[in-house]
């Protein structure tokens, strides 16, 4: 089943009724992200000065198997983090690796907000389909 999708009436496992699929509900766990998308946002960090964005060199998961952050960086694995102060809108949190001869990696950039851009608008696809849902209502009507 589609992600967004949740239900469709009447449910297609009911033996007493047939369904065309003709209605359904349309929902998400997050609408808050789907705002954002759809509209652009701020971003702002809630628990602090600076927003962490992991780089490619920062490992996908932290301790605990959480999305990686400053808080559950694997030190042990990786080395300390260090701050690096470039100017008053950005930083970087370095990695001093533990083997000797290896170069010290950015592991976050730090910033202190960012701007998401409108990245698709679900109004468009509405408006491509209302007009043919008449036609696959009547496309999918059972002949008897």
């Amino acid at each position: 089943m589609h992600p967004f999708l949740r239900k469709i009436y009447p449910p297609e496992q009911s033996p007493r009724q047939v369904s065309i699929s003709a209605a359904g509900v349309v929902s998400s766990k997050a609408p808050k992200i789907i705002s954002a998308f759809n509209d652009g946002a701020l971003i702002k960090s809630s628990k602090g000065i600076f927003l962490a964005i992991p780089t490619e060199h920062a490992p996908k998961r932290g301790i605990g198997n959480k999305r990686i952050n400053p808080s559950n960086f694997p030190e042990h694995r990786f080395g300390k983090l260090r701050v690096i102060y470039i100017n008053s809108s950005i930083s970087l949190l370095i990695a001093d690796s533990k083997r000797k001869g290896k170069t010290p990696k950015v592991m976050f950039i730090l910033v202190p907000q960012a701007q998401i851009k409108k990245r698709f608008d679900y109004m468009t696809v509405v408006n491509k389909w209302i007009p043919e849902l008449p036609t696959a209502v009547l496309n999918n009507w059972p002949d008897d």
